[in-house]
Formats: C-alpha cells, structure tokens, sequence
C-alpha cells in the first residue's frame, strides 16, 4: 500500500548513491516506513536521463552527493535532486558532504528543501519529512526557514579573476554582518557582467529566515 505524504501517494522511493553497501542500507531504511525502496545501481547515464527515469518508475528520490566511486555517475546528487524537484518528484539529499560541499551544493538549495546528514539515515522517517516539505513547497506552503524573500544582496569582494571566480555577499536582511560565499558560475551571466562593470548591489529570491548559511538558496537576481 502507499504510503501518503502530504496529499501524495508515495509506492515507490529510488535510491541513489555510488557505494553498494550505504545503497542498500539506506534502500532498507526507507522501505521500513513502509513504501518500496528502488536501489538504483550504477553506471548512470546522463543526469537528466536520470532524472525523468525516476520520475517514471517511482514517486521519490532519495541521493547521495558524492556518486563518482567506481565513475557511478558523472554528476552531483546535488543536481540530481534539485531537477528532480523541479519536474514535480520529491527529492531528498542525504550526505555527510553538506558542510564540506557548502557552495557547491548552494547552487542547488532553492531546489533541495531538505539535507538530511548520513547520521541521520537510519530514521525513516526522516525521509518522509524530507518527502513531506517538497509536497508543501509544491503546493506553494513554504516553512519559514525555506520561505523566499525578495532582499537586498550586497557584493563585499569580487575574485572574478581568480581561478576558481568567487563572489563574496552580504544578505543584509538575513545577517548584517556574515558573509557568504559564492561561486561565479553559479551567478546569472548579467549578473556576473555587471559585477566586473562595478555593481555591488542587486536583489535576489533568498530565503531569510535560513537558520544556518548551509541553508541559504538565491534566485531569480535583479540588478
């Protein structure tokens, strides 16, 4: 029987993740709340191949992060699950890269509502909540934390130039004082041109009410 997560039926969860042992361990956790568990076994093809498979076989995802052992994948969970997201499917990022990964997995956050840490995997259901916030921000229900704020975005440092270009920011309506770190390439092209042209300030779709920097997603940049 399927399981039902916040008005959605939820048979069938797709596991990803590029070692066999926490592939099936984590399979295992999520079939204890009662739904099937897909471990999907690798080599994978091309990420949104990926993706609109599972969105076909099952009702969920659940991915690691890291998935290059044994050339498992050629992309990020990360990426996988914010497209996963995107198409409608819940997704749910299970890693203990989140910290470690920060602005990586950043570029992504707007779509992921929840990081579950490996420590944490052995909780069913803790999956299911993960299931249950994207079934929300689908219906348009966003918890405070994950709630998008048009706000002012201010550029303290620009290393553009750099070999890996960073951008240095101030969300002044999250943290007068924090600054948070972004990757160039990760910016919108006009954004990135009017930097090197000298603007420092823009606004962005952040969530403010973010408890920790791991959390913040921009989106939708205005100059």
């Amino acid at each position: 029987m399927p399981r039902t997560v916040a008005g959605k039926n939820i048979a069938r969860v797709a596991i990803i993740d590029d070692d066999d042992a926490s592939r099936v361990a984590v399979a295992e956790t999520v079939a204890a709340s009662d739904v099937e568990a897909i471990a999907i076994a690798g080599p994978l093809g091309p990420v949104d191949d990926v993706v609109r498979d599972i969105a076909s076989r099952a009702d969920a995802l659940v991915s690691d992060h890291h998935l290059t052992k044994g050339r498992y994948a050629g992309f990020g969970g990360a990426e996988a699950v914010a497209k996963t997201y995107r198409i409608g499917t819940p997704a749910v990022l299970c890693t203990g890269w989140a910290q470690a990964n920060i602005v990586e997995i950043r570029a992504w956050r707007r779509w992921i509502p929840m990081v579950v840490n490996s420590d944490d995997a052995t909780d069913p259901e803790v999956f299911i909540s993960g299931i249950q916030l994207c079934c929300e921000e689908f219906a348009g229900s966003f918890t405070s934390p994950r709630k998008p704020w048009r706000t002012l975005v201010r550029v303290e440092e620009e290393k553009l130039a750099a070999p890996t270009p960073t951008i240095y920011v101030i969300v002044t309506g999250w943290h007068a004082k924090k600054v948070v770190e972004l990757l160039a390439q990760n910016l919108p092209s006009h954004v990135r041109d009017a930097i090197k042209a000298g603007t420092h300030r823009f606004h962005a779709q952040v969530n403010k009410g973010a408890e920790e920097d791991s959390e913040l997603y921009f989106d939708e940049w205005t100059a």
